[in-house]
């Protein structure tokens, strides 16, 4: 209701919940994956034969349409009410649409170039993970996708640099793409122009380095960095969330894994110590978002840090399950 304001517990609710010093004990949660029968993305027809993908731009997307007005009166509610619905977006749980080789897909998003981006409806069906070696093609593949356009699906997360999109090709393959967007300084001051772009690039590629020197060869042909509507960005695969009851079996493969982290003497700050940033991929647990990594002077040092992350998994796991 546009002349309700909002309740001063409802404010004091969405507050708590903001990035703050020291850092909050709530966060996003983990993504929850749906099946394709959970959702309507699906074509009802089922596959479709890939030659068929096709894109209707929405050439009246920019025309501002609206079936109902706001009396001035009531302007500055809603107002209030649109901003507290937007932050408390960041805390609720995202779902995700998991997609099965050969479905049809007919969905309205976002097609983005290098420069630009227009609204509309893809058609195509569903190939696979979009990867460099898809079809033997190996690197020439990987080259031809860094100069398509992607197509993003949905948001699946925000963060305090980046929004992160479910994306797919034309034809298909279907990837993560993660937009560098933080056009503000911590103070809060606004970043030139100059001033973004060199942020961008900086925090993209060293995002894109960490994954190199951490994993090697593993994601070599899984992750890139590509620039879509004259924003730096990195691709990679989707990393399927641990459910809560499996989490206590994965915690030994997560020291394991922290250990690529200490021989390079990087560890993850105390704010990104969570599991949503710890999936699976062909079969393999990866820990991901490496944008804001922590180098140490010592592996010492930074295996003393990784022992804590192990830690406070822990006691994060316990916590779910016990108010699951």
């Amino acid at each position: 209701v546009w002349d309700v304001p909002p309740s001063l517990e409802s404010l004091q609710a969405t507050i708590k919940q903001q990035p703050c010093k020291p850092q909050p004990d709530t966060t996003p949660s983990p993504l929850k994956v749906q099946g394709p029968q959970e959702q309507s993305l699906l074509l009802r027809s089922g596959g479709r034969n890939k030659s068929m993908a096709t894109f209707q731009g929405d050439d009246k997307r920019s025309i501002i349409r609206a079936t109902e007005c706001i009396d001035h009166t009531h302007l500055v509610s809603a107002l209030v009410l649109i901003i507290l619905n937007a932050i408390k977006g960041n805390y609720e749980q995202k779902s995700f649409q998991k997609l099965t080789s050969g479905c049809g897909i007919e969905k309205y998003c976002i097609e983005m170039d290098k420069t630009t981006y227009k609204w509309g409806t893809l058609t195509t069906t569903y190939q696979g993970p979009c990867i460099a070696n898809q079809r033997g093609r190996l690197r020439r593949f990987r080259s031809s996708v860094q100069n398509k356009k992607l197509y993003l699906l949905q948001c699946i997360g925000t963060g305090g640099t980046s929004k992160v999109y479910h994306a797919i090709t034309k034809d298909g393959f279907d990837c993560v793409v993660k937009l560098y967007v933080q056009r503000h300084f911590d103070d809060g001051t606004m970043k030139t122009k100059k001033e973004f772009e060199k942020d961008s690039i900086e925090h993209v590629t060293n995002e894109f380095n960490n994954y190199e020197r951490i994993y090697k060869d593993e994601l070599k042909d899984y992750v890139w960095m590509q620039k879509l509507n004259q924003m730096d960005c990195i691709i990679m695969p989707f990393f399927q969330p641990i459910e809560v009851q499996d989490r206590n079996g994965e915690l030994p493969n997560i020291k394991t894994r922290l250990k690529l982290f200490t021989a390079q003497r990087l560890a993850f700050r105390d704010s990104d110590q969570c599991w949503r940033h710890i999936g699976r991929f062909n079969d393999q647990l990866y820990l991901f978002d490496l944008g804001d990594l922590v180098t140490y002077r010592s592996e010492k040092d930074a295996n003393q840090r990784a022992l804590m992350h192990s830690s406070v998994l822990s006691e994060k796991m316990k916590n779910s399950v016990s108010t699951s």
